[in-house]
């Protein structure tokens, strides 16, 4: 469950989803240019019961076959986490099972573990969502070390906010797709692409990027080098640093 999704899935301790449904109110997302918390938190508490009937009845469970609930509790819009935290501490209490709080940024990290039986401790991951763009190492289930994020607002909500620029939700052909994944449609469908020049192999961060070793070291001040010609910043350089420059 997120700001704009009601979802749920019953998964094994093997990792085997036996079943999962989502929910997305697209058309009320394109008629308010956007994700509106309180519509969301309203669709989430009249959703997630349905949401819920209908995993059961496909994976041939009951409630009290459940060994635990998990729930997203944070980051997130607290009008729309609510819904599903209140949710899922109703079930526990009633069927005395065990309420499981998720982190739903480290729980992204680590549903690669969902498609992939040869990953392992440590990895190195990109997190971007609607409102986090994160470089992380995950280093075990419970130790994520931040080594970047983006100093202003995420790319999902970036991206949101040229859709609404350009009035793409209100267009036929996008009806029932979020304004920011319209966007991404439109740009793999461009003739005219501008990539960014072969980079030198060396760590490198946008101006607008903050990027350390962890959450305690910064960028040093001056760059190395400076690119020439403009970003998406306008005229602010990409700047390149080499790893002798990070500092504790």
């Amino acid at each position: 469950m997120n700001c704009d999704d009601s979802a749920v899935a019953i998964v094994q301790e093997d990792k085997r989803i036996l079943a999962s449904r989502n929910f997305a109110d697209r058309e009320l997302q394109r008629h308010l240019g956007g994700i509106c918390p309180a519509s969301v938190a309203q669709q989430h508490k009249v959703q997630l019961p349905v949401l819920l009937d209908e995993c059961l009845f496909e994976a041939g469970l009951h409630f009290c076959d459940i060994d635990a609930f998990a729930v997203t509790t944070k980051p997130g819009l607290v009008i729309a986490l609510k819904e599903g935290i209140r949710k899922a501490i109703e079930l526990a209490r009633i069927y005395h099972k065990d309420l499981i709080p998720v982190h739903h940024m480290q729980a992204h990290a680590l549903s690669a573990f969902l498609v992939s039986d040869d990953l392992s401790f440590p990895f190195l991951t990109l997190l971007i969502s609607g409102g986090h763009s994160l470089i992380v190492l995950v280093k075990s289930s419970e130790n994520f070390i931040i080594l970047g994020k983006s100093l202003s607002g995420s790319a999902g909500e970036c991206m949101d906010k040229v859709a609404r620029e350009l009035n793409i939700q209100y267009k036929d052909d996008f009806k029932n797709i979020h304004p920011g994944a319209a966007l991404e449609i439109l740009a793999r469908s461009s003739t005219e692409i501008h990539r960014y020049p072969k980079l030198p192999d060396t760590i490198y961060a946008h101006a607008r990027f903050d990027i350390g070793i962890d959450e305690r070291h910064s960028i040093p001040p001056k760059p190395i080098y400076k690119l020439k010609g403009s970003t998406v910043h306008g005229d602010t350089p990409l700047k390149l640093y080499s790893k002798s420059d990070f500092k504790k």
